[in-house]
């Protein structure tokens, strides 16, 4: 009843400042993202001939992998750590 009584004062407080902000339009920029990403892709399309994007992601797919193949193999040890029958202290 009073951690309510909190959040309902909470709540009134941050109604209150954000009526004292002006109404606010965003740009034509920010209310349509894809517009630039697709002009930047149209760009870096014919980047193709002096840029291996298949090397590049092979190399990214291989950094990506052995990072959770570490991830992985730490996780199950830590996990088997906690159990007794494995030699773990419980």
């Amino acid at each position: 009843m009073i951690i309510e009584f909190l959040f309902d004062l909470a709540a009134g407080f941050v109604e209150w400042i954000a009526g004292l902000m002006p109404d606010f339009e965003p740009p034509v920029w920010m209310a349509d993202p894809l517009g630039p990403i697709a002009t930047a892709l149209g760009f870096m399309s014919s980047f193709g001939n002096w840029v291996d994007f298949v090397a590049i992601g092979s190399i990214l797919l291989t950094a990506v992998t052995v990072y959770v193949i570490a991830f992985g193999s730490k996780f199950i040890r830590a996990l088997l750590a906690h159990l007794p029958f494995v030699g773990g202290k419980g």
